[in-house]
């Protein structure tokens, strides 16, 4: 287990049987490009806040939010591993030089790759694409779902978004919601499944070979920043 929301949400494993149904092939096709998006605006970070630490958080901001971009980037190729990956530090702490913004490509064969940005210097952005080779899947809101318990106020169902090629006039993209109900909030979707896997009833050696693939991913990145920017084969 490593503490990522989303992949134990009700949303997740509906977006997962779209993608790679039981039985048949995928409605949108195979999978071309994938774009994830973690960003939060703290323009004032103090040089005290530990993601702008360095000795504490040597990633910076792709070991805090770029996390969940490259899972999610991972999780829409089933966790397949990409051939190379290109990572860009594109901001730094002007005090400590910790990386507060980051860009990154996973380049997979077959003409398919992912694309991840993350940071401390844009506005709120949890947004993710999907493109594929017959329609494109959208989620607005792919790292903390808005849907929760309806005693805290919260909407009890979350959504993700698809568009079929050729199914609106002209240029016009006619998008089509996939619902899913929620009871509680999503770190407690989490939770269950740590439970789950304490009693057996989950395998944990999923989670953690899925944890390990991020930390690949990562690490190239990183390397590939370091030095110009080359690609890093895995």
């Amino acid at each position: 287990m490593d503490g990522t929301w989303w992949q134990h949400h009700p949303r997740t494993s509906a977006l997962s049987d779209f993608l790679y149904p039981p039985t048949g092939d995928a409605q949108i096709g195979k999978i071309r490009s994938v774009i994830s998006t973690f960003t939060f605006s703290d323009p004032n970070m103090s040089a005290s806040n530990i993601r702008a630490q360095p000795s504490v958080e040597p990633l910076g901001c792709v070991g805090d939010i770029g996390w969940y971009a490259i899972r999610f980037s991972l999780f829409a190729y089933n966790y397949k591993l990409p051939e190379s990956v290109v990572g860009v530090i594109t901001g730094r702490h002007p005090e400590t030089g910790a990386i507060t913004q980051f860009s990154g490509i996973m380049v997979y064969a077959d003409n398919q790759s992912a694309t991840f940005d993350c940071g401390f210097n844009a506005a709120l952005n949890q947004r993710s694409e999907i493109s594929a080779e017959k329609g494109t899947v959208r989620i607005p809101d792919t790292f903390m779902p808005f849907g929760g318990r309806k005693e805290d106020g919260l909407d009890s169902k979350t959504r993700f978004y698809y568009a079929m090629d050729g199914a609106g006039n002209g240029h016009r993209e006619v998008w089509e919601e996939v619902v899913q109900d929620v009871e509680i909030g999503v770190q407690e979707y989490m939770i269950k499944d740590f439970h789950a896997c304490i009693e057996g009833k989950l395998d944990w050696k999923v989670f953690a070979k899925q944890t390990q693939a991020i930390h690949a991913i990562m690490d190239a990145a990183l390397q590939s920043a370091n030095n110009g920017s080359v690609p890093v084969k895995l």
